[in-house]
């Protein structure tokens, strides 16, 4: 990856997110292909010694359903990419699908959903007002059931102009 196009993503108390500037505006890309209808897909990459989770390659999944408030990869377009990303050496490190609609948090059903995927970063693009943000989530069990911590980017201000 090049530094020069890097962002940096970091979560209190857990490894941090580096994904390609080129690459955010792919996922941003296919969201806004997709409007109204909710989209998404994998993020493939590795895991350094430190933790620190690498972005290499967003894997685009047709939804299951056409839907503005729901996404789900057809499964099995999403097991071949597992399996094609295990077989490249990486390791899916986030989920990616987009909220047309609302304030860009995950869902109760995103959360439940999610359960027992902990282990990955979840991403989700919320559009308002005229423009596409990415924001960052962890999802981690708690008393309570689940709950998520939100990651912050490198620099204030993630948007992107689309074309709505």
């Amino acid at each position: 990856m090049s530094d020069r196009f890097l962002l940096r993503i970091a979560f209190a108390g857990k490894p941090s997110l580096l994904l390609e500037r080129d690459m955010a505006e792919e996922m941003l890309q296919y969201a806004v292909e997709r409007l109204p209808y909710e989209a998404g897909g994998l993020i493939a990459g590795h895991r350094a010694g430190d933790g620190t989770q690498c972005a290499s390659r967003f894997i685009a999944l047709e939804s299951a359903f056409l839907s503005e408030t729901r996404y789900t990869a057809r499964a099995s377009l999403a097991v071949r990419a597992v399996f094609a990303t295990e077989q490249r050496g990486e390791c899916m490190i986030a989920t990616v699908h987009s909220h047309p609609q609302g304030d860009g948090l995950p869902s109760e059903r995103d959360i439940r959903e999610a359960f027992g995927y902990t282990d990955l970063l979840h991403i989700i693009i919320h559009f308002a007002q005229g423009k596409a943000q990415l924001r960052f989530f962890s999802y981690q069990t708690s008393e309570n059931g689940f709950s998520y911590l939100e990651g912050h980017p490198s620099f204030d201000d993630f948007m992107f102009d689309t074309p709505l």
